[in-house]
């Protein structure tokens, strides 16, 4: 498989191309000291009420009154979810002019678990809005990441070969999944990470 192949560049959002402040609210909040890891896997991959909103089936204030009683958070849910809206921070510094660069040679798309808080502040206020061709956003289709599902949803939307797909993702498991379906898929956290594994790819050509 070359560059030439290569039909659609597929990013995750947060960690990929958005910076998130998740963990640190969470820690603060929970007042413990946990590490990063234990507690991004807790909200990603056990947490019910996350896993429910994400999948667009309750509403903003039912997930932060569930959070609240779930984690044990000492906020009121109305406080939790004014500063969820602010978690994903901004998109990291360089990310324009990349996905620039790229949507002269690719379809440019997003896969990102996500929901009906973040995304139109991630789209409208952080910028995102007009750098990518499609988003596909697990509250709208319905499943998660790592689910085949939405991967199969997107392959089908796109109507092009999972060969024919690099997909960038900052969750090793989101990866595998994509992988066991044919996709060209990579760990990557940070746009450097990203700019490597595309420059390695053909993809992309650092400038000067």
């Amino acid at each position: 498989m070359t560059a030439s192949d290569v039909q659609v560049i597929l990013f995750d959002l947060g960690g990929v191309l958005v910076e998130v402040d998740g963990v640190a609210v969470l820690r603060r909040l929970l007042g413990q000291e946990l590490p990063d890891e234990a507690i991004w896997q807790r909200w990603l991959l056990t947490s019910p009420w996350v896993r429910t909103f994400e999948s667009g089936q309750c509403t903003p204030e039912a997930f932060a009154s569930g959070i609240v009683a779930e984690w044990g958070l000492p906020i009121a849910p109305e406080m939790f979810l004014q500063d969820f809206r602010a978690w994903p921070r901004r998109l990291w510094p360089g990310v324009p002019a990349l996905l620039a660069d790229l949507a002269l040679c690719c379809t440019l798309a997003c896969l990102s678990n996500t929901n009906a808080v973040h995304w139109p502040h991630i789209h409208d206020t952080l910028g995102l809005a007009g750098l990518l061709h499609r988003h596909y956003l697990s509250h709208q289709i319905g499943h998660l990441k790592p689910h085949p599902a939405i991967f199969e949803h997107v392959l089908r939307d796109l109507g092009c070969a999972p060969q024919q797909v690099v997909f960038l993702d900052d969750n090793q498991v989101n990866v595998e999944a994509a992988q066991a379906l044919g996709l060209q898929a990579y760990r990557t956290v940070g746009l450097a990470q990203v700019q490597m594994v595309l420059q390695e790819l053909g993809l992309w050509r650092r400038p000067g």
